[in-house]
């Protein structure tokens, strides 16, 4: 699926042609079974009334009712792989392209609704070939046929049944309407739960430890209750199919029996051709039922795949290349350039950063300081492009910002984020995610090794292979120290970290230190520095506050020179 494609289920379905078309014929062949077994049964009454053998047409009617139901599970599992592949199909589009939105939207949307599409809303489209594809089409056949046989053996009991079931009919196609609405508003709320549930999970330490888990649950049941609610009504609705469509065959059963009885009686009806027509009326539940609730499930499908398309029109992160623009030769030897930019926050007034200018050398150590909203995170979000700005220019290695593709900005910069980020993946997985090329087991423990970690990882009990992620196998230091390797075994030209010293003890900020000191000499560093060890080292100084630049040089000048500066540097000293 290509970035905007819509999910059409009629393609998805098709895309099997061989396993479809085996499958639609063995259903027609179960149809023909049903349909063979009342007219069998006419003649079998037929011929007991007239004292003839009927042995044959027993064991006929016996062999024909179990080939048809072997050819209707045949049928139901080539459909069931057809399911599965299209469920296959469209989880992998979604997921593709939820990778590759803008961080904002992501983040907007929510982790919780955004795995629900992929989970549940998934299966509910599956039941589109369960029910819409799998049993549909073979009880249209059964009820287009037997009404033809119904009406071959009495065109009046056959009126007298349509006008029953047509008035049943228009009374369910009015509750398909609202079967449709409730399915989006249950797939919307239980998006909503699963968002509100994975937040609280991610926040669990907190609410252990401010003793909330009372406070939490009344928030998460209540939502459990709204969901419980809007899927009640759903359920209501889906229940009253069947009553519905019982209540009509009873008074299609009677009305029959009353003008059917006024017929034998006149001799215009015989008794094998009543029962057979009362087999068939009788064999036209099940079929109708199924019709009835395919339809409610194709509306039910038909919410979740508009939901999908919803999603898939989202536009992806943008290219937006333009034509590559230089510096001036002069400052082409510069890291990074901020040169008068400004961001505001999306639908907001809010500046987070205004006509900010400030340069990172190509070389060395750069640290990034300033009290908190000082617009620290923002500057960082410009130069990964998870945010785009709305004045001014950005260059990155002497080229605009705009003048790389993604792919190429990206895989020049190593960023490390505040969190130390691993994915739920395995130790080699996670200090490789940014080579293209595999790593040799000697290159990852030299990285480990430079950190501090080979004797942590080596007690794993897969070592490099294990899985982790899951925040309980690796203490807050160990993970901070697992991104720092990551960020050793890179091969980028930029190396990004976000207060990467929060959660280390002063033997392991020592060989950080001296780790930063190693890459600085071939590449441009930038830090967002907290600790004063790590502002000293640095070879240079930017210093923001409320969006803009305070002062940017080297420590001792921003120490001597800028009041701001030596009021943060005095606070830190005290603390």
């Amino acid at each position: 699926m290509s970035q905007t494609a819509e999910i059409r289920l009629l393609k998805e379905i098709t895309r099997h042609p061989a396993a479809l078309t085996i499958s639609l014929l063995t259903g027609l062949l179960s149809t023909a079974g049903s349909l063979a077994v009342p007219l069998i049964t006419r003649q079998v009454i037929a011929d007991v009334s007239a004292g003839r053998s009927v042995n044959w047409l027993v064991i006929g009617a016996f062999a024909i009712a179990l080939a048809s139901a072997a050819a209707q599970g045949g049928s139901a599992y080539l459909l069931a792989r057809i399911g599965s592949h299209m469920v296959y199909r469209i989880r992998v589009a979604v997921m593709s392209h939820i990778l590759r939105l803008p961080v904002q939207h992501i983040k907007a949307e929510g982790a919780g609704a955004l795995t629900s599409r992929i989970t549940s809303d998934a299966l509910m489209l599956r039941q589109v070939i369960d029910v819409g594809l799998a049993q549909m089409p073979a009880s249209a056949l059964l009820v287009a046929a037997s009404i033809a046989a119904m009406a071959w053996l009495n065109w009046l009991l056959t009126l007298v049944s349509a006008g029953v079931f047509a008035l049943v009919g228009i009374a369910i196609v009015f509750m398909f309407k609202w079967i449709k609405a409730n399915a989006i508003e249950q797939q919307t709320a239980l998006g909503s739960i699963a968002g509100r549930f994975s937040s609280h999970l991610d926040a669990i330490t907190t609410i252990k430890a401010s003793s909330a888990e009372d406070t939490v649950e009344e928030d998460l049941s209540r939502e459990a209750d709204r969901v419980r609610r809007i899927g009640l009504t759903g359920d209501v609705l889906q229940a009253a199919i069947l009553p519905v469509l019982a209540g009509g065959q009873q008074v299609a059963l009677l009305a029959i029996i009353l003008v059917g009885s006024v017929q034998m009686s006149h001799g215009t009806l015989s008794v094998a051709s009543f029962s057979a027509f009362v087999l068939y009326l009788l064999q036209l539940a099940a079929p109708v039922m199924l019709l009835f609730t395919g339809f409610g499930r194709l509306r039910i499908g038909q919410a979740v795949k508009d939901r999908f398309n919803v999603l898939l029109a989202t536009p992806r992160e943008q290219d937006g290349r333009q034509p590559a623009t230089r510096l001036p030769e002069t400052r082409d030897n510069t890291g990074i350039v901020f040169d008068k930019v400004s961001y505001g926050y999306p639908g907001t007034e809010q500046q987070a950063i205004t006509d900010l200018s400030f340069f990172v050398p190509r070389h060395g150590l750069t640290t990034l300081v300033g009290p908190s909203g000082a617009g620290k995170s923002t500057v960082l979000s410009l130069i990964e492009r998870f945010a785009t700005a709305q004045q001014g220019h950005i260059y990155i290695l002497g080229t605009d910002i705009h003048a790389w593709s993604l792919h190429d900005l990206r895989r020049n910069i190593t960023y490390v984020d505040q969190a130390f980020t691993l994915l739920q993946a395995s130790v080699r997985q996670n200090l490789s995610v940014q080579r293209k090329e595999p790593i040799a087991d000697a290159e990852l423990w030299d990285a480990l090794g430079s950190v501090g970690l080979t004797a942590a990882v080596a007690a794993l009990p897969e070592q490099l292979d294990t899985v982790i992620g899951a925040e309980t196998d690796l203490s807050g230091g160990q993970r901070q120290r697992l991104a720092l390797a990551r960020a050793l075994l890179s091969d980028t030209e930029l190396v990004i970290l976000d207060e990467p010293t929060s959660q280390l003890d002063g033997i392991n900020e020592d060989r950080f230190r001296s780790i930063i000191e190693d890459l600085a000499r071939t590449r441009a560093v930038l830090v967002v520095a907290h600790r004063l060890s790590t502002v000293r080292s640095a070879r240079h100084v930017i210093m923001l506050d409320e969006g803009g630049l305070v002062k940017e040089g080297p420590h001792d000048v921003l120490l001597e020179n800028c009041e701001p500066y030596r009021e943060l540097h005095a606070a830190q000293t005290l603390t």
